[in-house]
């Protein structure tokens, strides 16, 4: 009896260390992917393509599962956005349809295979996805500004102004590709 109680002992300890174990390994990861963000985001303000996408592809391998769905689909976005900086319109287009896989909310993802299909003269690929990216962005601007009118303040207020100025960029954008798809 007294060995079965030690082994328990024993093995509820070796639990716990390896949950502990885990929690570190989690953080670390997750400390990983927010240095990920940092780089990807200097990247783009430095417009140093090569980087983003490399930074961008290593967060997509490294932080699969950690990070919302939205932040991950962005990194396939911004990886996209610079195989077009970069002058490779077919890898930027398979970077867009996993972002739209990841997260179908993310208008920007539509909107920027909207001008990848454009630059590769797909244009009815490209008319029927700005019809169908018109509809979620316009009703997406129509949800924030609703959110925005309730009642919210602080940091999620500060959070919808910018999901809404995003948004509007995004409005901008499918303004300017209907003109161009007419």
């Amino acid at each position: 009896m007294i060995r079965f109680a030690a082994l328990l002992v024993g093995l509820s300890f070796s639990a716990v260390a390896h949950t502990a174990a885990a929690a570190v390994k989690a953080g670390d990861r997750l400390q990983t992917c927010l240095h990920q963000k940092q780089e990807r985001s200097a990247a783009m303000q430095a417009r140093d393509w090569e980087a983003m996408e490399r930074f961008a592809n290593a967060y997509i391998k490294r932080c699969a599962g950690i990070d919302r769905p939205r932040d991950f689909s962005t990194a396939h976005w911004e990886a996209a956005m610079a195989a077009m900086k970069l002058g490779r319109p077919a890898s930027a287009l398979k970077y867009l349809d996993r972002c739209i896989e990841v997260s179908y909310a993310n208008a920007a993802c539509q909107v920027e295979k909207i001008y990848v299909l454009i630059s590769m003269q797909r244009t009815d690929e490209a008319r029927k996805l700005h019809a169908t990216a018109n509809r979620l962005v316009n009703g997406q601007v129509e949800a924030t500004e609703r959110a925005l009118r309730g009642p919210v303040a602080g940091v999620e207020k500060e959070a919808l102004e910018i999901e809404l100025e995003s948004l509007q960029i995004s409005q901008r954008s499918l303004a300017m590709y209907g003109e161009e798809l007419e």
